[in-house]
């Protein structure tokens, strides 16, 4: 299995460096760079701990599953959640955490679902009240 480089980022903030396998799973977590920037509860006793904790809180940041658009992320060319996830950089309305490919420059305004549009047939498609699914250049 390989795995991608990425920074944890809260807000502009590189919180840890993890890996990512090409399944959108986190497969390891490389150094922490700031504790008190961890997602809250994720930092365990030990190294193995913080892996299960952050890998816990990781699967609840994906759409949840009771929703039942597979299909639709199938169409998407994604293969789960997960990939999903991974392809908009784990940005979500929940809070300020992201990832950031190792070396790039991206920052949380360039990706914020706060200040940044996205495709409102995407978004009413995920919910599952969209009435089918057109394509648009914002939905990857």
């Amino acid at each position: 299995m390989s795995a991608t480089r990425y920074e944890l980022m809260h807000g502009n903030h590189v919180a840890a460096s993890v890996s990512i396998s090409d399944e959108g799973l986190i497969a390891s977590i490389n150094g922490i760079v700031d504790r008190d920037r961890m997602p809250w509860g994720t930092v365990g006793s030990d190294d193995n701990d913080t892996l299960v904790r952050l890998r816990d809180w990781w699967k609840y940041r994906r759409i949840p599953r009771k929703r039942d658009i597979g299909e639709t992320i199938r169409r998407l060319g994604f293969a789960s959640n997960d990939e999903l996830m991974v392809a908009g950089l784990a940005a979500n309305l929940s809070d300020h955490y992201w990832i950031r490919p190792l070396g790039d420059d991206l920052c949380w305004d360039d990706v914020s679902p706060f200040t940044n549009s996205f495709s409102e047939t995407l978004g009413r498609t995920l919910l599952g009240i969209g009435d089918g699914f057109e394509p648009s250049p914002d939905c990857s």
